[in-house]
This record gives C-alpha cells, sequence and structure tokens, in this order.
C-alpha cells in the first residue's frame, strides 16, 4: 500500500511574496557584523600598537641610560634611530583618519525621501558596504605600519650589538 502525499514544503520568502525585502534586510544585518568585525580588527591593531610604543620606550629609556653611562656614543645612536623608527610606526597607527562611520545619521532617517522599507534597508546596505571598502584600505595600512614597528623594535638590540661588536663604540 503506498501513500501520496502532496505535503508542501516551506522555502521561506521567494520573489514573488517579498524576496527582495528579506535579502535587503539580510545585507543590512551582514553588514552590520562586517563592519564590526573591521572595527574589532582595527581595535586589536591599535591596542597591539600600544603596547609595542609602551614596550619601546621603556625599552629605550633603560638601554640610553646604559650608553650614556658607558659613553657608547655610535651604540647609542644605532640603538635610538632604530627605536625612533619604531615609535613613528607605531603613532602612524594610532592617528586617528580615514575610518568611515557605521550608518546613516538620524537626521537623515527623519528626512529621507524614500518611500517604503525595502528603499530605506537596501540604502543603508549600500551605505555600509561602502563604509566596508573605505574602511578597509586603513585597517590594511595600519597592519603594515604595525608590522614595520614589530620589525624595527625586534631590530633594536640587534643593530646596538652589532654597532657594538663593530665599532666598539
Amino acid at each position: 500500500m503506498t501513500e501520496s502525499s502532496s505535503a508542501s514544503v516551506d522555502v521561506g520568502a521567494v520573489a514573488s511574496e517579498g524576496l527582495r525585502l528579506w535579502c535587503a534586510k539580510q545585507a543590512v544585518e551582514t553588514a552590520k557584523e562586517r563592519l564590526a568585525f573591521q572595527e574589532a580588527c582595527m581595535d586589536g591593531i591599535m591596542a597591539r600598537s600600544a603596547q609595542t610604543l609602551g614596550w619601546c620606550v621603556t625599552l629605550s629609556c633603560a638601554f640610553l641610560a646604559l650608553t650614556t653611562s658607558q659613553k657608547l656614543p655610535l651604540t647609542m645612536a644605532a640603538f635610538a634611530s632604530l627605536s625612533a623608527l619604531t615609535a613613528l610606526c607605531s603613532i602612524m597607527v594610532m592617528k586617528p583618519n580615514g575610518w568611515a562611520p557605521a550608518m546613516q545619521t538620524p537626521q537623515w532617517f527623519l528626512k529621507t525621501k524614500l518611500l517604503n522599507e525595502l528603499a530605506v534597508l537596501e540604502h543603508m546596505a549600500l551605505s555600509l558596504q561602502s563604509a566596508i571598502e573605505s574602511n578597509r584600505p586603513r585597517v590594511k595600512a595600519c597592519a603594515r605600519w604595525l608590522n614595520l614597528s614589530w620589525v624595527c623594535f625586534a631590530a633594536m638590540p640587534l643593530a646596538a650589538t652589532l654597532t657594538h661588536l663593530l665599532t666598539g663604540r
């Protein structure tokens, strides 16, 4: 005995019943999550940069006091130059520019000429996408500056040691 079943399968929103609105809502939510991820990445990069700067200043003060008391001007110069470069790279990460805001202003919502929820959501999604694209170069540039600051920081003792071994001063 065979039973024929004609149960319908729920496929969610379909194009004829408002799939475009569902897609717009999903686009806004996804864009918000993506922008939050970018902001978290930037926060992490800036925190690591601040730590590098703090360690750079601490280590530089200690080393420069040591080399000054020992009268090692060339060793001190080698260390100080890389220390200054480390600090400069860290500061480049922390300068506040080039970050797009996450959303429209409240005033925009009150004065918009768009006529329905779908149009507003699509505009928001495109605005958020624009912010994501605008922020991408800033994140990449800050990551490069941070990497350069780490390289300079790691090279400080090596440069000072080599200078001291080669010149004795």
